[in-house]
């Protein structure tokens, strides 16, 4: 098996499966540029692992709320360079990365997700934004459970992984008190206001590139909601703008209309006189369906 086919079959068993099926993603290494680019060649179009019947059905089941549909394509090129950014992103998020050898490893991993998804083509069609939220429509679900521990002489935290037994034993002699924190994926990164900005600038790319699961979380605190490109030519369309407002029909939730309208302040100026119109009529027809169903 070459290393390309082996890197392929771990990067959907390891982050795309659970990433569609809810489980836990087990991030491989660093996947650089070039890698990602032979990874989704192979990758692209094809099912993979045991469980690839499973992945598809369950990709079916997160968008029939949508689009009353039976099949889907397997995830494509884009997709696949989409699930090796998020890779890097899963690993930048990990506190752990930056050791005393390569304190800036966190930064590097951070670039070459920037540049995996700089080859990512734009939606082309209200079908590739249906299949691209298929795959990542769990994105902003992502947690990590932060376990910290601490007893009647010290304490220590431990990221993404379970306390050792042995610092739980004999809790009331020792006063052990342990606290779960679970983070969202916007919040694992480290506290360091550079690499957060950083952090969230990929992040933000990597939701661009999947409009519907853009516009699904618009309520998120961090990277704060704006009208994108992507999401601006796929509410232009009409089979666009009917999936835009679905979509946030059942992600959205709460608040998503002041959130879209505080946002369409910032296209006043845009250069594209049709973007404002298309980005109005869908907060509009959402604002329309909160307000019937509240009464």
């Amino acid at each position: 098996m070459s290393d390309v086919v082996r890197m392929a079959a771990e990067l959907h068993e390891r982050v795309i499966a659970p990433l569609v099926t809810g489980k836990q993603l087990r991030p491989i290494d660093p996947v650089e540029p070039a890698q990602a680019e032979a990874t989704a060649e192979v990758g692209a179009g094809s099912a993979h692992g045991s469980d690839a019947s499973w992945v598809e059905l369950m990709r079916v089941r997160h968008v029939r709320v949508l689009c009353p549909i039976d099949a889907l394509s397997p995830p494509g090129r884009a997709e696949w360079l989409m699930a090796a950014a998020l890779n890097n992103l899963l690993i930048a998020a990990n506190a752990e990365t930056n050791s005393l050898f390569s304190p800036h490893k966190t930064r590097h991993v951070l670039e070459w997700a920037d540049r995996i998804l700089d080859g990512v083509a734009p939606v082309g069609t209200a079908g590739e934004a249906l299949g691209r939220h298929a795959t990542f429509f769990r994105l902003l679900q992502i947690e990590r459970v932060d376990v910290h521990v601490s007893w009647w002489s010290g304490s220590a935290t431990f990221r993404g992984r379970a306390a050792p037994g042995r610092l739980l034993s004999w809790p009331e002699l020792r006063r052990v008190h342990v606290r779960n924190d679970r983070l969202t994926l916007a919040d694992m990164v480290s506290d360091n206001d550079t690499l957060r900005e950083a952090f969230d600038r990929t992040l933000g790319s990597l939701l661009a590139a999947t409009p519907l699961t853009d516009l699904a979380s618009c309520t998120r605190k961090r990277p704060g909601f704006r009208w994108t490109a992507p999401i601006l030519s796929l509410a232009a369309t009409d089979a666009g703008h009917a999936l835009a407002v679905r979509a946030l029909r059942h992600g959205a939730g709460d608040g998503a209309v002041g959130v879209l309208r505080e946002a369409l302040q910032m296209l006043n100026g845009s250069s594209a006189p049709w973007a404002p119109r298309a980005a109005a009529s869908v907060v509009e027809e959402l604002a329309a369906y909160q307000a019937a169903a509240a009464h």
